[in-house]
């Protein structure tokens, strides 16, 4: 998304607001915003770290348009459910902002709460009662090098670094749309047509289970050797504790938690979102992306890999 708002040029000043961050995302940011510097823009690009409410408040009142963007920021937060409803409370006090857009990714989504799936909808049917011109845009699962879940999987399978499936939901359906497609349907609801107020689901075309998603990513990536670590059959990356914290990424940890407990995504409620004039491409994508080669792909070793690799390799 800011890739792309970069590289249009229509806004003046795009303002990246940092909630809790940590020296991880920093880097990634600080990375990410030198990559843009190499093309020239007549945006500005910044960023304000938010540790307090009275931080997020400053900035929404400086803005002219918000997208608020669910992460998954695990243990970091107390209670993520409320930064979505705390933001659009802000919002909608502001007398300056034009456009508010919430995105909420289903991968995104904190797999550490009760019932996620629940706890995600509630969230956002509060954040609009909070700002009743919020427009809320619910993607599906992510394909392509900016996704989540399927880039990660692809991560691990180019290391030979397994991944729990063994409780794969067989009758769950996803239907993953491209990453770069996703962007330019939140950049058309925010510049264009009227959609206050809307929802929106984003959607592929065509519906897989996550077994056909890990088979096809595992062909694209030629993973012949990936296999589970032998710690992870005695402690689960899935365990809420601090040992399971200690042995494994929190993103292998978030990973674990979706693909065990993953549902169909409802549709009631919500208009498609190729309705904003995007033709949003599925898991082909992947099949004709050039990128997806062995070599693109880095993943470092969580603690569980090095624990067992340095006493029995």
């Amino acid at each position: 998304i800011l890739r792309k708002l970069y590289a249009g040029g229509e806004f003046q000043n795009i303002v990246c607001a940092v909630i809790f961050p940590a020296n991880r995302n920093l880097k990634d940011f600080y990375k990410f915003r030198e990559v843009l510097d190499e093309n020239p823009s007549a945006t500005k690009l910044s960023d304000i770290k938010i540790f307090e409410k009275q931080d997020l408040l400053e900035a929404i009142q400086e803005a002219s348009h918000v997208i608020y963007v669910t992460h998954n920021y695990f243990q970091l937060v107390p209670s993520k459910l409320n930064l979505i409803k705390t933001t659009a409370q802000f919002v909608n006090q502001s007398k300056n902002v034009e456009r508010f857009l919430a995105v909420t990714p289903v991968e995104l989504d904190h797999y550490f709460e009760p019932n996620p799936f629940r706890d995600a909808i509630e969230s956002e049917e509060q954040a609009r009662k909070a700002c009743p011109n919020m427009t809320l845009i619910k993607s599906d699962i992510t394909v392509g090098a900016y996704s989540q879940f399927v880039h990660y999987l692809a991560s691990r399978l180019a290391n030979d670094q397994g991944v729990q499936m063994k409780s794969l939901p067989s009758q769950e359906f996803t239907f993953p749309l491209d990453a770069c497609d996703l962007a330019d349907v939140v950049i058309n609801a925010l510049t264009k047509g009227e959609t206050k107020g809307k929802q929106y689901l984003a959607q592929g075309p065509q519906q897989h289970t996550l077994r056909e998603i890990y088979d096809i990513v595992a062909q694209k990536v030629d993973s012949k050797n990936a296999r589970v670590g032998v710690l992870e059959n005695i402690i689960s990356p899935a365990a809420t504790n601090v040992v399971s914290e200690w042995l494994y990424d929190n993103d292998y940890r978030n990973f674990v938690k979706l693909v065990s407990g993953f549902s169909t995504l409802r549709t009631d409620g919500y208009e498609k979102a190729t309705g904003l004039g995007v033709n949003i491409k599925g898991l082909s994508s992947l099949k004709d992306n050039n990128d997806v080669r062995k070599e693109v792909y880095e993943c470092k070793d969580n603690q569980a890999e090095k624990f067992f690799k340095s006493r029995f390799y």
